[in-house]
């Protein structure tokens, strides 16, 4: 009787964090506090056309990784699975999640560091606008939704260039929504709701549109790879609660 209950939770746990590799019923949603501040400050685009977001698979109710967490770790996964295994690569983590980091961390061959202006706990407190890591020096690097909070982006994708080694690789990401048909961006604007109702957050500064930030970091000289469902290495989508809008911008030079 047992053996079956058991088979039978199995079956049903059909969801496995890529991370913390927990089984479990279910993803936790995208909390409602978000899209009812979108509608409180009249945000006129809808969340549903966001790229890379999955709103009822939002967080592993385990180790809290959101989906582009998930995503992320399956990337690094893969690409450092067949790197030579018996070199060191620097690797830095701006704005680390915990989840991710701690699976980073964990990687023997490795130098990985985390980087960041105002969080706690992380190995340097650096201005993306203005790092201080020599030139050539980074191999790889992981820039999730930063840019739309800093000042001059194009300055942050300048130094980002700067210290990637060549043949080095980052991802590079930022909230895209398809609706969005030209970049709005105030970096001067300090009022929450108006941040809001422009940028879909109160602490960002900047909505992209998605063939503008493909300009940005062109004209700073990365090459830049889109990775999506056609080429991304993802069996199960749904297991892993990722949606399949999913898109990687994977930049090198």
């Amino acid at each position: 009787m047992y053996k079956k209950l058991n088979m039978k939770l199995s079956f049903l746990s059909n969801k496995k964090c890529p991370i913390c590799l927990t089984s479990f019923f279910s993803y936790i949603k995208l909390p409602t506090f978000y899209s009812q501040k979108l509608i409180e400050n009249n945000f006129k685009h809808d969340i549903n056309q966001a790229e890379t977001l999955n709103i009822k698979q939002y967080t592993c109710p385990t180790c809290g990784a959101n989906d582009r967490d998930r995503l992320y770790k399956l990337y690094w996964q893969n690409i450092i699975s067949n790197l030579n295994q018996t070199q060191k690569y620097n690797f830095i983590d701006f704005a680390p999640s915990q989840s991710l980091s701690k699976y980073l961390k964990n990687i023997p061959i490795l130098n990985y560091r985390s980087a960041d202006l105002f969080m706690n706990n992380v190995d340097d407190k650096v201005d993306i606008q203005d790092l201080p890591y020599q030139n050539d020096s980074i191999d790889f690097f992981n820039c999730s939704h930063i840019l739309e909070h800093v000042f001059d982006d194009r300055k942050a994708i300048s130094e980002l260039y700067r210290i990637l080694k060549p043949n080095g690789i980052g991802i590079l990401m930022v909230p895209i929504i398809l609706s969005v048909t030209e970049t709005i961006e105030d970096p001067l604007e300090k009022n929450e709701a108006i941040r809001w109702a422009k940028f879909g957050q109160y602490d960002h500064v900047r909505l992209y549109n998605k063939q503008d930030y493909i300009n940005r970091i062109k004209s700073i000289g990365f090459k830049l790879t889109f990775l999506d469902k056609n080429s991304l290495q993802i069996t199960d989508y749904n297991k892993n609660g990722i949606s399949e809008k999913s898109v990687l911008y994977i930049v090198s030079k």
